[in-house]
């Protein structure tokens, strides 16, 4: 079976019964997910390749502090559901760089309105998305919001029409 998607792929990988080969592409931990014992080794019935950007978080936070250095309290909206260790390395750069972080999960694409409304309460003068196929379908309200609000907004891996890959607004 093929499949992009840790959580199709975890579907699938639940379906299989541990019998049938489950391959395919996610861009969260297939460790944390339950798919395999490592990268390296994946020691049970899927493989495939990860997309993990946590490292890329850290450059993301810098970045927006480059472009936006009055940026200091950023809200970060990310799924829950997605087992990935960005929000994680995203606090810790924001921390070394002075900047406070609030997190608003969202599980539904219904969440988001009141997670961007929590962000203006608490004052965030920037936005920081973690990906995820949520927060890519949920993507462009986001970037109207930074555009009505005029905050910057870091978001990556965003596929569109229009090849939209990191959106900043001032």
């Amino acid at each position: 079976m093929l499949a992009i998607g840790g959580d199709l792929i975890k579907a699938l990988f639940d379906a299989s019964g541990g019998v049938i080969p489950v391959v395919g592409g996610v861009s969260d931990s297939p460790i944390r997910a339950g798919l395999a014992t490592s990268l390296a080794n994946p020691g049970k019935n899927f493989t495939g390749v990860t997309f993990l950007t946590d490292e890329m978080a850290v450059k993301r936070v810098e970045l927006l502090s480059e472009v936006a250095p009055k940026a200091k309290r950023v809200s970060v909206i990310f799924n829950p559901q997605h087992l990935d260790d960005e929000l994680t390395f995203a606090r810790k750069a924001a921390q070394s760089l002075g900047i406070d972080i609030t997190a608003h999960p969202i599980g539904s694409p219904g969440e988001l309105e009141p997670a961007l409304r929590a962000a203006s309460t608490n004052g965030a003068n920037g936005l920081f998305v973690v990906a995820s196929r949520l927060t890519n379908f949920v993507a462009p309200r986001i970037a109207q919001y930074g555009l009505e609000q005029r905050l910057p907004v870091s978001v990556a891996r965003i596929r569109r029409q229009r090849g939209l890959v990191v959106v900043w607004t001032r």
